[in-house]
């Protein structure tokens, strides 16, 4: 089945290492948890805690191309072009360890001082790349620059059946280029789905999705794609796949997107739409989010889970912009005065307001009384205008001066909580 027509389809070897995109920088930090029980231990890893890099290296199934393909709103025929265009069908070499081609002038890049010297001088880093200076099997070089630097070998190199680049392991949907590694070795399942998270982080699934072969072969290999025609090959790919009956997909729509690069490009598209009270796109599923997304549903007939899938992400896009009344859009803090929580972040700002008062009495009937020295004004004075903690100057004076402080503060969240109830109320929610 896809087994088979993968490894049928093993046409070429690819030229790594002048991956455009591979070889930038990766986009915002995210992370993916890992699969099937996975475990990581920070700090000092020996050579053998690595197994010679072989684990289960399980095949991949049927089903998952169409599972991952609705990730990014792709089906099989897609993905396949993908797999054929670039991989050489298969995740794992002969020994059962990812497939990985080590990069010396990435290395050397990653490096620095003694390490980049030594580097050099044993001859796993340059500056520039050579071509036609790989050998057949890239592990030993690769576990002796593990040797100088481990993560920055582990990332100077390309990983699995799509050939990650190490670098982009964040991209890529892990927290670090271990944990990408490590769950390479078990299942080629772990190789599509950092592909697919590759290509939805630098925005690669628009052009895949409508075909549009040269600008998704430009970003995913580089402005030298056409050298060697990856444009026309998945174009080739693809009208061979779509003539192959697809593997009877189940409910992949509602597979759950927990890449926070993908996270943060949906709280992006809610918040265009006019649900603002998703708040700052961070890449994870708060209680903000949730509620941006149950709104949304709401709003547009939907069933409400709260759930941020696949299936959600189109229906953000083919839904149309949120309309807010005027008269609510323009709301002000009187306008939601009878709020519950607003009237208590009043009640909040009032005692801020009175501990100001009381604090400051106290400071003035000290002063007046001589209990405060101009000794200790000059002293508080100073450590402020030295840059020094705030703090310390507040303890000069005293139970008084906290007393203001702790009174500011509460007028500081008060009015922080109003403000936030008010955005809610402006775009449309019930506060």
């Amino acid at each position: 089945m896809l087994t088979r027509l993968l490894l049928q389809q093993a046409r070429f070897e690819r030229a790594f290492s002048c991956r455009g995109t591979r070889m930038s920088t990766p986009p915002m930090p995210v992370w993916w948890p890992q699969r099937r029980g996975l475990t990581f231990t920070t700090g000092t890893i020996t050579m053998n805690d690595w197994n010679a890099f072989k684990g289960a290296a399980k095949r991949i199934d049927d089903e998952d191309l169409p599972r991952l393909g609705a990730m990014i709103g792709v089906g099989e025929d897609e993905l396949h072009a993908f797999l054929e265009a670039e991989t050489a069908g298969t995740g794992f070499d002969r020994q059962g360890r990812p497939k990985m081609l080590f990069e010396p002038h990435i290395f050397y890049r990653h490096l620095a001082g003694s390490e980049r010297e030594r580097a050099v001088r044993e001859g796993l880093a340059y500056a520039k790349w050579k071509p036609g200076s790989y050998p057949a099997d890239s592990f030993p070089r690769i576990t002796a620059a593990m040797a100088i630097n481990e993560t920055a070998a582990l990332k100077a190199a390309s990983w699995g059946l799509a050939q990650v680049l190490g670098e982009n392991h964040e991209a890529a949907g892990y927290g670090t280029v271990q944990e990408m590694v490590r769950a390479f070795m078990e299942d080629e399942e772990a190789h599509l789905l950092a592909a697919v998270n590759f290509i939805k982080a630098n925005n690669l699934d628009d052009d895949l999705r409508e075909h549009r072969w040269a600008a998704f072969a430009r970003g995913y290999n580089g402005p030298g794609y056409r050298a060697n025609r990856y444009d026309e090959k998945l174009a080739k790919a693809y009208a061979k796949w779509s003539k192959i009956k697809d593997t009877p997909a189940g409910p992949v729509a509602d597979l759950e997107i927990t890449n926070p690069a993908h996270i943060r490009r949906i709280q992006t598209m809610l918040y265009d739409k006019g649900y603002v009270m998703v708040g700052r796109a961070d890449g994870d599923i708060g209680p903000a989010t949730r509620d941006a997304v149950t709104v949304f549903q709401r709003q547009n007939g939907l069933p409400i889970d709260g759930r941020m899938t696949a299936a959600l992400e189109g229906q953000i896009k083919a839904a149309p912009q949120r309309e807010v009344a005027p008269a609510r859009a323009n709301a002000t803090k009187a306008d939601i005065a009878d709020a519950p929580t607003v009237k208590r972040s009043g009640t909040i700002e009032k005692l801020g307001g009175g501990a100001i008062l009381a604090g400051g009495s106290m400071i003035v009937e000290r002063l007046t009384n001589g209990d405060i020295s101009a000794d200790q004004i000059d002293r508080a004075v100073s450590t402020v205008a030295a840059g020094r903690r705030l703090m310390d100057a507040v303890f000069s004076f005293g139970l008084p001066a906290l007393v203001v402080v702790g009174g500011g503060l509460l007028i500081y969240f008060g009015r922080g909580i109003i403000a936030e109830q008010l955005a809610k109320f402006r775009a449309g929610n019930h506060v």
